[in-house]
Order: structure tokens, then sequence, then C-alpha cells
């Protein structure tokens, strides 16, 4: 998923993601998830919920980057119904 910005062109949300944790030096000595396969993860998350009719709303440091440039973090905030979790068994 991407979010579109007038000012700025679009942000993917699965490379802010990938970079945050990239670029964390607190992660080298960890084993993170493969930043490759992390941009894919959060296509096929934004993709589930489309096709599965998830009503969400995106919050969070991910949301700040409509309003903000550069801004780094390491997951995706979202709200949904309780309810919506039924419809994702893979979560």
């Amino acid at each position: 998923m991407t979010i579109n910005r007038s000012v700025n062109p679009e942000i993917h949300i699965g490379e802010v993601i990938r970079n945050a944790l990239v670029f964390n030096f607190k992660n080298l000595d960890k084993n993170t998830v493969n930043s490759d396969s992390l941009i894919q993860c959060v296509a096929r998350l934004f993709t589930l919920l489309k096709e599965r009719e998830i009503d969400y709303l995106l919050v969070g440091g991910i949301a700040i980057l409509q309003y903000i440039e550069g801004r780094n973090t390491e997951d995706i905030d979202l709200i949904m119904a309780l309810s919506s979790f039924n419809k994702l068994p893979e979560i």
C-alpha cells in the first residue's frame, strides 16, 4: 500500500518499515525478518484487507508520513473492528 501525498511522491509502507528495521543499528546483532520479504508481507496484508473488504484506519507513525517527512517506524498501526479478525485467520 502506498500513501498519496500532494507535496512529496508516494510512500510505500513496506519500504518505510524495512528501512526502519535495516537502518536501526540496535538490530545488527538480532536475527530480524528478511528485509526483501518484509515488503511482500506488508503488501499482502493490505491486499487481504482489500480483498476481504475489511474497513480499517491507518494511524501512528505511518499515518504521520502524510504530514511530515523522514519519520521511520518499525510497525503498522491499524484500527479495525474486533469482528474483522474473524476474516483474517492469518493474524
